[in-house]
């Protein structure tokens, strides 16, 4: 399994996952009610890509308007 990393973070759903794990993971959403994906990837070897933060990190989230105005700007950044 490949992970994508930035910063100080590690974003397990951008990655490369294998097919064969398709039922551990299924288990483990279903069976076990997990919902941290880290959760569930720290179980398996991985190998993480990481992306550069600068100009901007590749994995911004936007979950608040705050989020949002600074996605604003961040944009503008990377237009310029």
């Amino acid at each position: 399994m490949a992970l994508a990393a930035s910063g100080e973070r590690t974003h397990p759903v951008a990655g490369l996952w294998p097919v064969a794990l398709r039922e551990a993971l299924r288990r483990a959403l279903v069976a076990e009610g997990l919902r941290k994906m880290s959760d569930w990837t720290a179980r398996h070897e991985v190998a993480v890509a990481t992306w550069p933060v600068d100009p901007v990190d590749p994995f911004f989230n936007v979950n608040t308007p705050d989020d949002l105005v600074h996605a604003g700007r961040l944009s503008r950044l990377v237009r310029d």
